[in-house]
């Protein structure tokens, strides 16, 4: 069998299954907590439905004295699984950390090869059965589409191919496909997995901010219902900024003008319901009309709402790993 890449996550997640087996006790009065995707889409009441995401996740009884007897028992044995554990437990609770207070940070990507904007943006945008790789190549990469359609579409879908596989390693690496074999012991017979799951979205979203932050200027983009608010890093009078379906084409705008940056930093959109709900993206363009910088968003997407729906996206990246192949160029 071939052996697999070694990093922190999976470093420490072996460890953990490893000290389940050294130290029986770990395992006593287990109370198993119920996957995700067990638990249905809703919670029916003779009032009508509650939807999953209406409440935070939130850890009952069970779920703290398995971390207390989990963390009690290893107190003294391994510091980086105490680490992934307690910070697993602080993400279950929406609780952040600055860096440097952990010496085995669970939350920081590894280094080594970044993550390229191209990859990120081609992943972002593409979506299946509605917005397809040539359609992605012509918006992304406009002038290798006019001189080679295929190899522009194939380009742009092997871009979006290395950012999944990033976030199904790291996946795999947190949640081992094969942890049930791993010498009898299931990883949520030990501890509650929702806050590992939250780990892996703190690894993923900074991955996916890297990738941006070399050219990013906008510092915010917030919505109140169908008025957007964007927050910029300049006073610039002659940088404008708009907001556009194709960040490529003023033609494609949504709003009436585009905005100049002023000495407040920020400007603000007044979008039509229409497009509300829309795939956009915010635009930085200089005087002469040429994009400097862009930055997706949906349109009257609230904070709560985008992170719901990041939550929904990876509920179901567990079952997707096996069709993870964004599938071909037509």
């Amino acid at each position: 069998m071939k052996q697999k890449k070694r990093n922190k996550w999976r470093d420490a997640i072996y460890r953990l299954l490893d000290l389940a087996v050294e130290y029986p006790e770990l395992l006593a009065g287990k109370v198993r907590i119920p996957k995700l995707r067990e638990l249905g889409p809703s919670r029916k009441l003779v009032f009508g439905v509650i939807p999953d995401d209406l409440y935070p996740d939130e850890s009952g009884p069970a779920e703290y004295e398995k971390m207390v007897k989990v963390l009690s028992t290893i107190a003294h044995r391994d510091a980086a699984v105490y680490s992934l554990i307690l910070q697993a437990f602080l993400a279950s609770q929406g609780l952040s950390w600055p860096e440097g207070v952990f010496k085995n940070d669970f939350a920081v990507p590894d280094s080594g090869r970044p993550l390229s904007e191209f990859s990120v943006e081609a992943w972002h945008h593409y979506i299946p059965r509605l917005q397809g790789w040539r359609s992605l190549a012509e918006m992304l990469i406009p002038e290798e589409f006019k001189a080679n359609p295929e190899k522009a579409a194939n380009k742009v879908r092997k871009a979006a191919r290395g950012y999944m596989n990033f976030q199904k390693l790291l996946f795999e690496s947190i949640f081992p496909p094969d942890k049930e074999e791993h010498r009898g012991v299931f990883l949520d017979d030990l501890l509650a997995t929702n806050g590992l799951f939250e780990l892996f979205k703190m690894v993923d979203t900074r991955k996916f901010e890297d990738a941006l932050s070399d050219y990013r200027a906008i510092e915010t983009i917030q919505w109140r219902g169908m008025l957007g608010l964007v927050g910029v890093k300049t006073r610039d009078p002659s940088l404008r900024v708009d907001l556009r379906l194709d960040w490529a084409h003023e033609s494609s705008s949504i709003v009436a003008a585009g905005k100049r940056v002023g000495p407040a930093r920020a400007v603000n959109f007044d979008v039509a319901d229409r497009h509300k709900g829309a795939d956009a993206v915010v635009v930085v363009v200089d005087a002469g009309g040429k994009v400097l910088e862009r930055w997706p968003t949906r349109v009257g997407e609230t904070d709560q709402k985008r992170r719901d729906r990041r939550r929904a996206e990876f509920r179901k990246f567990e079952d997707e790993l096996s069709d993870s192949d964004p599938g071909s160029a037509e």
